[in-house]
């Protein structure tokens, strides 16, 4: 995402990115790169919301706050990174809010 602010981005799944959950964990396939990743509860809980609908950078962040109850600041900073990582990757797609 470069310079672009994540708070004025709509993130979604990427079309390239099969996935499914097993044990609590989600599972991912980069079709055209042929990678596996396996994300941990937390990032389990913000790739089912993606797969639900289009998400901001807010309602993730709200979402991990209701589930998780640990300073605001570390969860902001987890946000981005999982954020920065799986856009960088091709896992997650984004948009500019209109």
């Amino acid at each position: 995402t470069g310079n672009t602010n994540l708070r004025n981005l709509f993130f979604s799944i990427s079309s390239d990115v099969g996935w499914h959950e097993k044990n609590g964990c989600v599972y991912l396939l980069h079709k055209t790169k042929g990678e596996i990743d396996v994300l941990n509860e937390s990032g389990s809980l913000l790739w089912k919301a993606l797969s639900r609908k289009k998400q901001t950078f807010y309602s993730l962040f709200h979402l991990l706050s209701k589930e998780y109850s640990i300073d605001k600041s570390v969860l902001k900073n987890d946000l981005v990174q999982f954020l920065m990582n799986y856009t960088t990757g091709g896992y997650i797609s984004y948009k500019t809010i209109k």
